[in-house]
């Protein structure tokens, strides 16, 4: 049951982010925030290459008594504005002014109240330019009154002062009051926007689905309590996808913002590479952090109970119309729920008895309990008792919702039946072969963009508890050595969750990996550690060639391999910190970049053929890196290891040759200028030479096997390839919208992190 129920909201969520509308939706999403990241510094780069798709904004100041000339010409010290000065005053007609062009006549009087100005031009003047020149009459204002009455500026000052009230309620925390009331409101319209778009899917589906017949189909082989749990995660999954990927287009604009600046607006600029993130975890407010987690879960269960309501009220619907007032309803309760809540927990406002028991009810506590913790309302019996009612009801709502969903997708009393349209076998198994392949690079694209998100954002959760940590301990660790544990903490998650979502496509009862495992076994007599010891010793001088002849090529590029060592992020002057930067460096990418790249990607795409497997992988290990320096023999090294896993059957070999690799980089740094670097580097030397000879033996001992192999590899292939369309069938990777994404995001990353690098070495 389980299984069946993950399959279906896999399917479901697919079927979703696939759709043309969610792609679009996306697509303009993305364009939104590279225009509105990017605009200033685009306009920016073109000013400054001297530009322009209009004319200049002309200012033309009638001043005669210069009451604002001046200080108006300082205000537009550095504006792209022409400032101009007109000596007679005239009037002006329509043909007269041109449309770039604002007059400003300035009426001096003896009075300073009364002095004014009139502004003309031909449409709108910007509030920009009105406010310069209010602040301009405003001074000229301030001048004139100072010489009439013989007053200082100081005087005039006191008089204009605001007389300050400080308000002491004793009953409420009106602490930054108006600040705490903004953001209940503005992420009570979020929920609000929310829960619209997730039970107007829901309502919309179950609609379709039950005219459709499609469930009746569903439910034969899955319980009616599993499919609306599939169903409801599904969607909710989908949102949740959603979420991510307007992150990335958040990223991806932000990041385009930085390639544009750092390569055309300030190419010098200076990067400090010791970035103290105590100073971002100091402006966060505790209570501020537990209402973002609170909010959170209390709005994952809420939208669980709302979305099994929802799908029985659709269920019992005949047309998607009456499915749109089901969903209405529920719009409008949650409307009330919002309204009340406005009313019943504010800042400026001590709560009542009445607005306690109402925190504790399904829905509306979604909306109360945050709150009150957020302005200090809360308690903790309060918080438990709400919390506890609220999974209840979530257990209950799935039980019973279920017999009633039942009840309603059979009943088709007053449906009207659709008629279907049939499709040739030839179409049918073109359409497969689409989805299957469109769905690769939906796996992919979808587990880059979790690698990068998790890579960026992590950091700067974890950091929130750097200060915790120092004083739980009583700054016995220091605060460098606690951000390397939590930098490496982020680094473990941002590549194991990305590994277990593209594990759980790994088709692990497939006959074709059966059978090619058997013919493995059979050949290779179940390789044990000696001879993965073996395939790691014949790898070592391969990655040292590719890494010699690298270091060359890239430094004729323009580009350094062991750019990173120039760069101070790692704590090499106390034992501690030394032990960290090994483990960083050596220990965890050699674990969890190959749980990722060979033991989650590699299983899923060798399916689809061991070249293509392995040049994917490969791929994905040097986006791994994120940056080109490091990428190319990071891609290189890949195929290596990505043949050795093949050969060998597991991950072993390619992480003991990754922890190799990585732990003599480290070693030279550690060892610098030191007798023990002569050591390490006659023990790796030995080590190439004992590889070399493994080499020469295994290729003279294995002729017949390698040709055996090659046999097996080419029936394995014209197996997978069979009644496919060859290599065309690949171009649909290129059709899924996460995979084009990620490649989006990627190649931005790569060039951002490759200038920042080049700047603080």
């Amino acid at each position: 049951m389980k299984s069946k129920i993950i399959s279906v909201v896999k399917h479901t969520v697919e079927k979703n982010i696939r759709n043309k509308w969610f792609i679009v939706l996306n697509v303009l999403l993305l364009i939104v925030s590279i225009v509105a990241f990017n605009f200033n510094t685009v306009s920016n780069i073109l000013k400054n290459n001297n530009i322009s798709f209009g004319e200049k904004t002309e200012i033309i100041i009638y001043d005669e008594a210069n009451l604002i000339y001046d200080n108006l010409t300082k205000m537009l010290e550095g504006q792209d504005i022409n400032l101009t000065r007109e000596e007679n005053l005239k009037e002006y007609s329509k043909d007269e002014l041109k449309n770039n062009q604002i007059v400003v006549q300035v009426k001096n009087t003896e009075k300073a109240e009364d002095i004014s100005a009139k502004v003309i031009s031909q449409e709108g003047v910007s509030a920009t330019y009105i406010n310069y020149i209010t602040e301009a009459l405003s001074k000229a204002k301030i001048d004139r009154l100072s010489k009439e009455y013989n007053l200082t500026l100081e005087d005039i000052n006191k008089f204009t002062k605001t007389p300050n009230i400080e308000r002491v309620m004793l009953s409420v925390d009106n602490k930054d009051a108006d600040a705490k009331y903004g953001m209940q409101t503005i992420f009570n319209y979020l929920i609000f926007f929310i829960l619209l778009l997730i039970l107007s899917k829901i309502a919309n589906d179950v609609s379709q689905e039950k005219i459709s017949k499609s469930i009746e189909y569903v439910l034969t082989s899955i319980s009616a309590k599993g499919y609306l749990i599939a169903k409801v995660l599904s969607i909710n999954l989908t949102f949740i996808i959603q979420f991510i990927f307007t992150v990335v287009y958040l990223l991806i604009g932000l990041f385009l913002n930085s390639v544009l600046n750092m390569y055309f607006v300030t190419p010098n600029m200076e990067l400090n590479a010791n970035i103290d993130l105590s100073v971002l975890t100091s402006m966060i407010d505790t209570n501020m952090v537990i209402y973002f987690l609170v909010t959170f879960v209390y709005l994952i269960f809420t939208i669980l109970i709302l979305s099994v309501i929802q799908a029985v009220l659709s269920s019992k619907t005949t047309n998607i119309s009456e499915a749109g007032n089901a969903t209405i309803l529920l719009v409008v309760i949650n409307l009330i729920v919002y309204i009340l809540s406005t009313f019943f927990v504010t800042p400026l406002k001590a709560p009542t008895a009445i607005t306690y028991i109402l925190s504790c009810i399904p829905i509306v506590s979604m909306y109360f309990v945050p709150t009150m913790i957020l302005i200090g309302q809360a308690n903790i019996i309060q918080v438990v008792i709400s919390t506890i009612i609220l999974i209840v009801s979530v257990v209950v709502i799935f039980k019973y919702g279920a017999i009633w969903f039942k009840n309603g997708v059979l009943d088709y009393s007053n449906k009207k039946k659709d008629k279907k349209q049939e499709e040739t076998i030839d179409t049918q198994k073109q359409e497969l072969i689409k989805r299957e392949y469109s769905k690769i690079g939906y796996v992919i694209g979808f587990s880059v963009l979790l690698f990068i998100v998790l890579q960026i954002g992590l950091p700067y959760i974890l950091s929130i508890f750097t200060s915790p940590i120092n004083n739980l301990f009583n700054g016995k660790i220091s605060l460098t050595n606690i951000s390397t544990i939590l930098r490496q903490i982020s680094f473990i998650l941002s590549l194991l969750v990305p590994a277990l979502f593209v594990y759980s496509y790994v088709d692990k009862k497939s006959e074709d990996n059966l059978k090619q495992k058997k013919q493995i076994e059979k050949l290779n007599k179940k390789i044990n550690i000696k001879e993965s010891i073996k395939y790691v010793l014949m790898a070592l001088p391969i990655v040292a060639i590719i890494q010699i002849v690298l270091s060359i090529i890239l430094e004729k590029l323009g580009l350094d391999y062991e750019i990173l060592n120039t760069v101070d992020i790692l704590n090499l002057n106390s034992n501690f910190g030394t032990i960290l930067a090994f483990i960083e460096i050596a220990v965890l990418p050699a674990i969890f970049e190959e749980l990722y790249v060979r033991g989650a990607m590699l299983k899923f795409t060798k399916k689809y053929g061991a070249k293509f497997a392995i040049i994917t992988t490969s791929l994905l290990f040097a986006i791994v890196h994120l940056n080109i320096s490091q990428s190319v023999f990071a891609f290189l090294m890949g195929i290596i290891l990505s043949i050795v896993t093949l050969k060998t059957g597991n991950i072993l070999a390619s992480s003991m040759i990754h922890l190799l690799n990585n732990g003599y980089a480290i070693l030279l740094m550690i060892f610098e200028n030191s007798s023990m670097s002569y050591v390490i580097n006659v023990i790796y030397l030995l080590l190439i030479i004992l590889g070399v000879l493994f080499i020469i033996i295994d290729f003279i001992k294995n002729k017949e096997k390698i040709k055996k192999i090659k046999n097996i590899n080419k029936k394995t292939k014209a197996k997978i390839t069979k009644n496919e369309t060859g290599i065309k069938k690949y171009r649909y990777i290129a059709y899924d919208y996460t995979f084009i994404l990620a490649c989006i995001l990627c190649t931005i990353l790569l060039f951002t992190m490759q200038r920042i690098i080049t700047i603080l070495s």
